[in-house]
């Protein structure tokens, strides 16, 4: 069970890594910093971590 809250906990981190790089490179290839899909994005990110969060304070890693 333990392992797979680790997978999972990787998983989200390289996934919120992805979701960092695409940010940057709508970002530069649009030159626009606050368009609605990087708001998008920004949301997903942002749930993301909270996520994250509270899957290491539940595992009592944080």
């Amino acid at each position: 069970m333990r392992s797979l809250v680790t997978s999972l906990i990787r998983q989200m981190i390289l996934s919120n890594k992805i979701i960092d790089h695409v940010t940057k490179q709508l970002e530069a290839q649009y030159k626009v910093t606050f368009h609605t899909l990087i708001q998008g994005v920004i949301m997903v990110q942002l749930i993301l971590k909270a996520v994250l969060h509270l899957a290491l304070l539940g595992l009592g890693l944080y």
